[in-house]
């Protein structure tokens, strides 16, 4: 899979983690979406779907892997109970658009 890199500003996540493989990552999504909604979070001009990998699932058994289902909020706004917090520095990093990327996440990181 090709990565874009590209520039970003610091970015505040509110989060739910997720282990296990890659490509479950969607039940994590699921449960930050039953937060979300109620709070209103995506009504922030801000306000994206972000993914956060931390591991190499070629390194990392994929019951081990680590990662946060998010959404980009504002700095300000308080963070609603049940959720966590990443706070992405500003820097230089690989982007991938999962829109162009679904179709790869089943196999290696099964």
């Amino acid at each position: 899979m090709r990565a874009d890199i590209v520039d970003v500003s610091a970015i505040r996540i509110a989060t739910i983690r997720h282990r296990g493989p890659y490509n479950r990552i969607s039940e994590a999504f699921a449960k930050l979406g039953a937060i979300a909604a109620p709070e209103n979070l995506l009504v922030h001009p801000e306000s994206k779907m972000i993914a956060v990998y931390y591991d190499d699932p070629e390194t990392t058994a994929a019951e081990n892997l680590r990662s946060d289902a998010g959404i980009a909020i504002p700095a300000d706004l308080a963070l609603p109970a049940g959720l966590g917090e990443v706070n992405i520095h500003a820097g230089r990093y690989a982007r991938r658009d999962v829109r162009k990327a679904r179709r790869h996440l089943g196999a290696p990181y099964g």
